[in-house]
């Protein structure tokens, strides 16, 4: 059974809203991160955050070019190359 069209357009506009949503919260939350690890000035944490972005590439669609930059980041985090 498939939908109308204007369910499908509902439909693909919800899709498109909740991934920006996500997207937003997952910045905020990277923000709000660093200036935390900047704020108590531990290396061992910065470094936590670091891997913690490294890997969030598997969680979130991203453009390409920062897709790369967390290729690199995890690269960096696990001393591959």
């Amino acid at each position: 059974m498939l939908l109308s069209d204007d369910a499908t357009e509902i439909l693909g506009a919800s899709c498109f809203l909740v991934a920006s949503a996500t997207n937003t919260m997952i910045i905020i939350f990277i923000l709000v991160a660093f200036s935390l690890v900047a704020m108590t000035k531990s290396i061992w944490q910065f470094v936590n955050m670091i891997q913690m972005l490294a890997y969030l590439r598997w969680l979130v669609e991203w453009p390409a070019n920062a897709d790369l930059g967390y290729k690199c980041l995890d690269f960096s985090v696990s001393g591959r190359l």
